[in-house]
């Protein structure tokens, strides 16, 4: 039983390894506005796997448009490389995180969709 159970637990720890990952390489270094450090660490992660699709992109920041707008909506931007970003506008419904929008935007406003 021992020999079963260990490639069960290997795929395992994998898993949650490339969970881990994704999150930590996703947010490593983005910038939380106010309503962002609100969301629990399941909102993150459902978010990590919508804006990480199909492989790992940095985060630059994360939260609202603005400052009394719906809790349910925020704004990411993604960095894809120097000179391109990308915004997605997600919604949550039904416990889950759905895009709304999404495209690219200029690096001159990269920061500004997403300040509170």
């Amino acid at each position: 039983m021992a020999a079963k159970l260990s490639p069960f637990l290997a795929a395992l720890f994998a898993l949650t390894s490339c969970a881990v990952d994704r999150y930590q390489n996703t947010f490593g270094s983005a910038d939380f506005s106010p309503s962002a450090r609100r969301l629990s660490r399941n909102d993150l992660e459902d978010i990590a796997d919508i804006v990480s699709r199909p492989f790992i992109k940095h985060v630059i920041s994360i939260g609202q448009d603005e400052p009394h707008g719906p809790r349910d909506e925020i704004n990411i931007v993604i960095e894809y490389g120097v000179d391109e970003t990308y915004m997605y506008h997600l919604k949550k419904s039904q416990d889950r995180w759905h895009t709304l929008d999404e495209g690219r935007i200029s690096v001159s406003l990269s920061r500004i969709p997403v300040a509170y």
